[in-house]
């Protein structure tokens, strides 16, 4: 977790300095996904540590160790990426019934909601007066890459931390996030359907058979191929197709349409029409 919070040294230290008094709901902004899932802990691991610095907690204290390897039984942790949502709202009540007990190992437990623009807005109002009056002992942390993209009702209601930015391009240069074998087989369907207009729908087709989170990699990996055709170095096998199929116009409407896509699938839309509508508008878009 060092080496993913090494760029986030200044956002260490505001936390450090919120945790005399830390803020009923916490939201970190910015950063890479990764560095956001790190901070996240990291501020569970300030709160309950028993020796914390300005450059996080000791790594070594009880809680610590519990805190990092996600073995607390005072972190909650909601992961919004996927989906679809069966069961959340249960999930969700029962947390808050556990907000209502003392914490367990330490002063503090802490809730959190990573990536909550994937939340629901039915998830999002069940937990608006839990993250307002939290009770005794518990405090929320919210992530996601800009605050706009959650409800507003969310961010009035939790102070606002903004962790550094990453460089231009680095969401593209990085790994995706589970590794590329579980998109792999989707993304040969999605270019294959681009020059036969046959494979993709099998894969898409049916209620439930396309997860949010797939969908996103689906279009992250996009995003890349796209990045080496509009360098004009197509390495990738995606990159080529792409290079060979659209002229720079044609490439910077996909460049659109992904923004598009992504915007579509944070607002719930069903991930296979998402996949479903940019493979047909690829397939026709011509040059």
């Amino acid at each position: 977790m060092d080496d993913l919070l090494e760029r986030q040294g200044r956002a260490l230290e505001r936390l450090f300095r919120l945790r005399a008094a830390p803020p009923a709901g916490l939201l970190l902004e910015g950063g890479s996904e990764a560095e956001r899932e790190a901070m996240a802990v990291a501020w569970a691991m300030l709160l309950n540590c028993q020796a914390p610095t300005p450059e996080g907690g000791c790594a070594a204290c009880a809680p610590c160790v519990q805190l990092a390897q996600r073995a607390s039984r005072d972190l909650l942790f909601f992961d919004w990426r996927g989906g679809p949502w069966d069961g959340a709202i249960a999930e969700l009540r029962e947390a808050r019934r556990i907000m209502g007990e003392t914490p367990r190992e330490g002063p503090w437990r802490v809730i959190v909601l990573f990536e909550a623009h994937g939340m629901r807005d039915e998830h999002a109002n069940l937990l608006l007066k839990s993250i307002e009056e939290p009770g005794p002992g518990n405090v929320f942390v919210l992530t996601t890459p800009q605050r706009e993209r959650i409800l507003p009702t969310l961010v009035s209601r939790s102070f606002v931390t903004t962790l550094a930015w990453p460089p231009p391009g680095a969401e593209l240069a990085a790994p995706l996030p589970g590794g590329e074998g579980d998109v792999a087989e989707l993304a040969r369907a999605f270019y294959g359907f681009l020059t036969t207009g046959r494979g993709l729908f099998g894969l898409t087709g049916g209620r439930g058979r396309l997860s949010k989170l797939l969908a996103d990699r689906l279009v992250l990996l996009l995003q890349r191929d796209l990045a080496q055709a509009l360098k004009g170095a197509p390495e990738a096998e995606g990159a080529r197709l792409l290079a060979g199929r659209l002229d720079l116009r044609g490439l910077r409407r996909l460049d659109a349409a992904l923004l598009q896509a992504k915007d579509s699938l944070d607002a719930k839309v069903n991930p296979s029409l998402v996949v479903d509508w940019l493979a047909t508008s690829l397939r026709f878009a011509g040059g």
